[in-house]
């Protein structure tokens, strides 16, 4: 978590106020980042509920919380990403080896050619370009086939 050590705000806190605000960015309640960032022996549960709020309360803190978890969001898609990437190397390293006939190896082209969308539907329309006078004396021909069927 060497990116939530890292502040980007300008304003300076204290080393327990940057320890509270980690904390909470690693999911802990307030209540129990207060406990892990401050002496809190002396402190009954309600006072040290209290301080924490107050302390969520504090802009600097607030400010910190907030960059950190955008950090700490920003490192979880970046591990996303870098995840999917290596799927694709291992899929493209499986399509090049083994024999041609081999399962494996053809799993992987297809799996392959799907992230890639190398296999998506086409549907061409073939026809030739009519004017609408065209289009009228093709249409009038039909209607007269179906009002005045020819004598069999």
């Amino acid at each position: 978590m060497a990116e939530l050590d890292q502040l980007s705000s300008k304003e300076q806190m204290t080393p327990k106020q940057h320890q509270f605000a980690r904390e909470v960015v690693l999911g802990k309640s307030q209540a129990d980042a207060y406990r892990s960032a401050y002496n809190t022996l002396k402190m009954n549960d309600n006072s040290i509920r209290r301080e924490a709020s107050r302390l969520m309360d504090n802009p600097k803190v607030a400010t910190t919380v907030v960059e950190l978890q955008q950090k700490a969001d920003s490192a979880v898609v970046q591990e996303r990403i870098a995840s999917r990437e290596e799927v694709l190397q291992t899929l493209t390293g499986y399509m090049h080896s083994g024999e041609p006939k081999d399962s494996v190896r053809l799993r992987a082209a297809e799996m392959m050619g799907k992230h890639y969308g190398l296999f998506t539907d086409r549907i061409e329309a073939v026809g030739t370009e009519r004017s609408a006078a065209e289009i009228q004396i093709e249409l009038e021909e039909k209607l007269q086939q179906f009002l005045l069927p020819e004598a069999s």
